[in-house]
């Protein structure tokens, strides 16, 4: 892919398997700006710099991206090579197992600065992250990431400076022939939510935008196999004492075999559900689930809906509302 003086958006994408006798066998992309999302770039090979990615003057925001397996012939930068101001974000990604004959992982020159967020950077011979010795200096910026070696493994050539922030890991990352963490890997839930520097947000995510406690290091998140929900609240508003509210939500089974529910429960009392122990899901089935709200007194009901099943995993759903006596049904 060549890009010159463009403005470029590559989403859902896969560029891999591609050669060039010169620069950027992936992709070229000079004088431009743009977003990379959710692509594999893998497999690619130049003859001279940047075998998956070669940047000029070029500072593109990668996140959810794979550089693996990309190499070059006779020179540097084999997954990326940043050539003269390039500040590209690495965030949520994966820089691996890139081979150059040196810089294998990525390669900056003559002011070129990229940054590392959520992202492992492992497996790239000879070296994770390689500065120029000559031009004008260049930096990096690196933090809750996985890279190999640390910081005494980047080689400077005394020609910038790395800063090394907080979070980081040097672990093995534990990747499957796709990329994807495995059950033991350091990176699940070694991530952060949000990034600001000098007053710009560079990382703000939501919960919805990842599976437990915290981000997973890594271009893909890992997700443990059992049953989650379509909704992790339910606000019934004011209802009225005596009468029945039902709001609906759907459970999935995203694992490969089936699951029997164990048992439902709640933390109090004025909710009901359909839902019944003993219950089957088969792999990937997905189920409605009702939840009834009956209030029998003026007070605040805030309970939490339990979905059990074997080796101790559990789902909770939060659930709150109101019983009133006069007013007529309505949501807050």
């Amino acid at each position: 892919m060549y890009l010159e003086n463009s403005t470029f958006s590559i989403n859902n994408s896969t560029i891999r398997e591609n050669t060039i006798k010169d620069n950027g066998g992936g992709i070229y992309a000079k004088n431009s700006s743009g977003n990379i999302t959710n692509t594999e770039i893998k497999q690619n090979h130049a003859d001279d710099v940047g075998g998956g990615i070669y940047l000029y003057n070029t500072s593109p925001r990668f996140e959810y991206v794979v550089i693996a397996q990309n190499d070059v012939t006779n020179s540097s930068g084999g997954g990326i090579y940043c050539n003269t101001t390039c500040d590209p974000y690495f965030i949520n990604s994966t820089i691996y197992d890139n081979l150059a004959n040196y810089g294998g992982g990525v390669h900056t020159n003559n002011n070129s600065n990229p940054s590392f967020i959520n992202t492992i950077v492992y497996f790239n011979l000879p070296e994770q992250l390689y500065f120029s010795s000559s031009g004008s200096p260049n930096s990096a910026k690196i933090t809750y990431s996985d890279f190999e070696g640390g910081l005494a493994a980047i080689v400077t050539n005394d020609n910038g400076m790395v800063v090394w922030m907080g979070g980081n890991i040097t672990d093995n990352p534990l990747l499957d022939t796709g990329y994807i963490l495995t059950e033991n890997s350091p990176c699940i839930d070694a991530g952060t939510d949000y990034v600001s520097w000098f007053g710009e947000v560079i990382v703000d995510l939501s919960p919805e935008d990842y599976y437990g406690a915290a981000p997973d290091m890594g271009a893909i998140e890992y997700d443990v196999p059992g049953i989650y929900s379509s909704l992790n609240v339910l606000e019934y508003g004011y209802q009225e004492v005596g009468t029945t509210e039902t709001l609906s939500l759907s459970i999935t089974n995203n694992s490969t075999e089936s699951i029997t529910i164990s048992s439902v429960s709640f933390s109090g009392s004025g909710y009901t559900t359909d839902l019944t122990t003993s219950t089957v899901l088969t792999a990937s089935e997905t189920l409605p689930v009702e939840i009834y709200f009956n209030p029998t007194q003026m007070i605040e009901y805030i309970d939490i809906f339990t979905i059990s099943w074997p080796d101790d995993h559990t789902l909770d759903i939060d659930l709150s509302g109101y019983g009133d006596p006069t007013q007529p049904k309505y949501k807050i």
